[in-house]
């Protein structure tokens, strides 16, 4: 009988871990590819479409967490808990309804300040024809955030992977070679993204989202608002910090090729985070599950400490390898020849990736351990040491590029060692 249950379990622990490695292959394959699509953009379209593009991701890195009001991590540790999967459909249910209003919302306000909105984002007017491309992008990042952390929160990993590499990878492919206009490209490769989305959720839940009634998600629509409501305030003063060095940088110089730019090596640092993304996915239910059933507490502290010194040490290597080709990442590669101070900005940045990743990779923990939400104040404590860093080299220096980007990078490892101490202190409580 033991070796039966040995031979299970075994089995289990086999299963888990394709699923895990899938997870990470997936992401990886995400990142590649988000990086390969700038390339294409720049050869394909103009380097001012590159360089809206690249405006566009950091400013869509603010609204997305900020429309979907914490249902990204309220849904999977909310189903995580729940022992009812046939329940879970609610949840996701409920999670579309809260960020539907917040994208009506958003529609309303962009309509209204069209011009405002495309000044503050690219520095000029001349773009506020992006708009209706605009909300459609954000529409199905926003659907597609939503169904894929649904399934994160089953476990159900086959289906979140699936709904990456179509999404992220087929469907924005595929519309680059056969559109030649960018507007268009944005907006018909949205379309069908919002479709698959949704249409795959259906699909895959037809019995179950039958079975609920209107009135029956009321508890699960009170219970998202009211957990999601308090990481709002830290999703957008993150998506401020990542926004702000592009948009301050933005007001010194009406060059949208230099703005992009600059937004395009701030994003590299997300992509690059990005793969540590499959271990926030997989912490975040299989933490919160084990704290339910009172699992030993001290094996999971362990697990965590050991993947966050792996994950620094793999930041390091990884910025490092950018920052020794950079030359022919930037100048041969992608043939961007007007970045100034290259060297210098990879450095100061690789600094800070180091403090994000640890955020990146600590945050679904403090989400599934806290139900206060201790990552916003640690973003908001981040940001308040943002805007007093670089307002006092304001008065000694004049600010540029260099100043700007040193501000932003001590931010992030600022925020990176109050998630390693909150993390800590928790588990340090429990001894």
């Amino acid at each position: 009988m033991n070796s039966v249950q040995k031979y299970f379990n075994l089995q289990l622990l086999k299963s888990i871990k394709q699923k895990y490695l899938l997870t990470y292959i997936t992401e990886a394959l995400v990142v590649i590819a988000s990086f390969w699509l700038y390339k294409i953009i720049l050869d394909k379209y103009d380097q001012q479409s590159f360089s809206l593009y690249s405006i566009l991701k950091r400013v869509l890195a603010f609204i997305i967490p900020a429309l979907a009001l914490g249902n990204g991590v309220g849904i999977p540790r909310f189903i995580a808990i729940n022992s009812d999967k046939e329940d879970s459909i609610k949840f996701l249910i409920s999670g579309l309804i809260i960020s539907f209003l917040g994208f009506i919302f958003f529609c309303l306000l962009l309509y209204l300040k069209t011009d405002l909105f495309s000044n503050l984002i690219f520095g000029s007017e001349n773009f506020s024809y992006l708009a209706n491309s605009i909300l459609l992008l954000v529409l199905s990042l926003l659907i597609h955030a939503l169904v894929y952390s649904y399934y994160r929160g089953l476990m159900d990993f086959n289906s979140a992977n699936f709904l990456q590499i179509i999404n992220v990878i087929i469907i924005p492919f595929t519309f680059i070679f056969i559109i030649k206009d960018f507007n268009l490209y944005l907006r018909y490769s949205s379309l069908t993204v919002t479709f698959f989305t949704l249409f795959f959720a259906i699909s895959t839940n037809i019995r179950n989202i039958s079975n609920v009634k209107i009135i029956s998600i009321k508890k699960t629509l009170k219970m998202l608002f009211n957990y999601g409501i308090q990481r709002v305030p830290g999703d957008i003063i993150l998506g401020l910090l990542f926004l702000a060095p592009v948009s301050i940088f933005a007001y010194q110089t009406s060059e949208i090729k230099i703005i992009g730019n600059l937004a395009f090596i701030i994003s590299i640092s997300t992509m690059f985070s990005a793969a540590f993304g499959p271990i926030s996915l997989i912490l975040l239910p299989v933490t919160s599950k084990a704290i339910k059933k009172n699992k030993s507490i001290s094996k999971i502290k362990n697990n965590i400490y050991k993947i966050l010194i792996i994950s620094i040490i793999l930041s390091v290597l990884a910025m490092g390898f950018i920052i020794l080709f950079r030359d022919f990442i930037f100048y041969t590669f992608l043939e961007i020849h007007e970045i100034k101070n290259l060297f210098e900005i990879l450095i100061i940045t690789g600094a800070g990736i180091i403090g994000y990743v640890s955020y990146i990779v600590l945050r679904s923990v403090l989400d599934a351990i806290y139900e206060k939400a201790f990552n916003s104040l640690n973003v908001l404590y981040s940001v308040i040491f943002f805007i007093v860093s670089l307002c006092f080299l304001h008065f000694v220096y004049k600010i540029n590029i260099i100043e700007i980007v040193s501000c932003f990078s001590l931010s992030l490892a600022l925020l990176g060692i109050l998630s390693v101490k909150t993390t800590a202190k928790y588990f340090n409580s429990i001894r």
